[in-house]
C-alpha cells in the first residue's frame, strides 16, 4: 500500500511539472496569414494556400443563405477527406471544428439550393493566447 502511494506521489509531481503546463495553457484561434485562393470545379469550389499548415478551423465567408454541400480537406497524399455534410441552412460566417495538416477544402454543392454563395474560406491555426 505504500509503496502504490509513493508510486501516485510521484506520478502527480511528474504530470504537475511536465504535462499539465499545456493543458493550463490558454489558447486562441490565429488566421493562417496566406493568400486563399479559388478553383471553379464542377460540383462546386476548391479553397486552397500556397503551402499545407496545421489547420484546426475553416471560416465559410459568403452571402445569403446556402444548404446541402459537402466539405473535404486535400491530405498529403493529395486525396479528398470529408470533413463535414451540410443539409440544414447556413448564414454566413459560418465555422467548421476540425485537426487537420491541409493546403486546401473542397466545398461540393449536392443540389443548388438557397440564394447565396460562398466567396471565401478563412483557414484558422491554434497558437498560444499570450504568443
Amino acid at each position: 500500500m505504500m509503496i502504490r502511494l509513493k508510486y501516485l506521489i510521484l506520478i502527480l509531481i511528474y504530470f504537475t511539472l511536465t504535462g499539465c503546463t499545456a493543458l493550463l495553457t490558454e489558447q486562441e484561434y490565429r488566421l493562417i496569414d496566406e493568400k486563399v485562393s479559388e478553383k471553379i470545379i464542377n460540383i462546386g469550389s476548391i479553397f486552397y494556400m500556397p503551402k499545407s499548415s496545421q489547420v484546426r478551423k475553416i471560416v465559410l465567408i459568403g452571402k445569403g443563405r446556402i444548404k446541402n454541400f459537402d466539405v473535404a480537406v486535400r491530405d498529403d497524399k493529395n486525396r479528398w477527406k470529408p470533413v463535414t455534410r451540410v443539409t440544414k441552412a447556413i448564414e454566413f460566417p459560418f465555422e467548421i471544428l476540425l485537426s487537420v495538416e491541409t493546403d486546401a477544402v473542397k466545398i461540393s454543392q449536392r443540389s443548388i439550393v438557397g440564394k447565396g454563395h460562398i466567396d471565401t474560406v478563412q483557414f484558422y491555426t491554434l497558437t498560444d493566447k499570450y504568443e
